[in-house]
């Protein structure tokens, strides 16, 4: 299953972006994103670069069923030559709550003030029962709409 992250903006409370599935069985799911700024491509700090990934299956003791991003400069799990690993797809509201991955929102809003996706975890159960329910290899697209910041 082919998915597009289209960013559309990047500001101090983050970069956001529209998420969309491509297939005829779920065209109709859409969701919105929150990233962290660009900082050239700084682990922990960035928001992921635009490119193609593959998803991977994901599971830790915080995220326990979730997937993570390979491709480019991106690893599952520390690799050597790879600037950033185990940037992954989760429940967040706010740019704060992610560390290079990516949160995922039903709506745009405001969380305490700042620039927020909303109803994070119901979204992020939505996409994974979809992606879950799949049996090909899921990859994620990361476009600038617009511009590019990067």
């Amino acid at each position: 299953m082919d998915l597009i992250l289209k960013r559309f903006g990047s500001t101090p409370m983050g970069t956001f972006g529209e998420l969309t599935l491509f297939n005829d069985v779920d065209a109709n799911f859409k969701c919105y994103t929150v990233e962290r700024p660009w900082l050239n491509n700084q682990s922990m700090i960035s928001c992921v670069p635009s490119g193609i990934y593959i998803l991977e299956k994901h599971a830790s003791k915080k995220y326990s069923d979730t997937f993570a991003l390979v491709g480019g400069t991106v690893s599952h799990f520390t690799e050597e030559g790879k600037a950033r690993s185990c940037c992954l797809i989760h429940s967040a509201n706010h740019y704060e709550s992610v560390n290079g991955c990516i949160g995922l929102g039903e709506s745009l809003g405001f969380v305490q003030g700042n620039w927020a996706v909303l109803n994070s975890g119901k979204t992020v159960k939505e996409l994974l029962s979809i992606l879950n329910g799949a049996d090909e290899q899921h990859t994620l697209s990361v476009v600038w709409q617009g511009y590019a910041s990067e």
